[in-house]
C-alpha cells in the first residue's frame, strides 16, 4: 500500500484495473470481433467521455489514471491495442476547444508524433496550428 492510501482506495484501484484488463482481454480473445474489436473501441470511447468529464470537473486523479492507462496501452506491442487507443481515444482528445489547454500536458511526445496524422485529418489548418502550439510542435 502506498502512503496515504487506505484499503478501500487500493481495492477500488484494483477493481478499476481488473475491469479494464478484462475488457481488453475479451477484445483480444474474440475471433469474431476482427482487427478492431467493438469491445476495445467501446472501452476507449467510454474512457474518452469519462476523461472529458474529469477535465470539466478538474479531477486530476481520474485524469492521471485514464491518460496513464492510455499511454501504457499505446506502448504495448499489439498493433490492435495501439490502433484502438489511437482511434478511439487520442484522435478525439482535442474535439472540445475549451479543453485543449488542459489536454495537451497529458500527451507525451510519442503519442503526439504518432497521432498527428489523425488530427491533421480532423481539424482545419487554423485549428491544427493552435493544437500544434499547445503540444510544442
Amino acid at each position: 500500500m502506498r502512503d496515504g492510501e487506505d484499503d478501500d482506495e487500493v481495492e477500488e484501484e484494483l477493481e478499476w484495473r481488473d475491469a479494464l484488463f478484462a475488457l481488453v482481454s475479451i477484445a483480444h480473445t474474440d475471433p469474431a470481433s476482427g482487427p478492431l474489436s467493438p469491445s476495445l473501441m467501446l472501452l476507449w470511447f467510454e474512457l474518452g467521455a469519462i476523461a472529458r468529464k474529469a477535465h470539466r470537473d478538474d479531477e486530476g486523479e481520474m485524469l492521471r489514471r485514464i491518460y496513464g492507462y492510455a499511454s501504457w496501452c499505446f506502448e504495448q506491442p499489439s498493433s490492435v491495442v495501439q490502433n484502438a487507443v489511437a482511434v478511439g481515444f487520442y484522435e478525439h482528445v482535442f474535439d472540445d476547444p475549451s479543453m485543449r489547454e488542459s489536454v495537451a500536458p497529458w500527451l507525451n511526445e510519442r503519442v503526439v508524433a504518432a497521432c498527428w496524422v489523425l488530427w491533421e485529418a480532423r481539424f482545419p489548418p487554423r485549428e491544427l496550428r493552435k493544437i500544434a502550439r499547445l503540444v510544442g510542435r
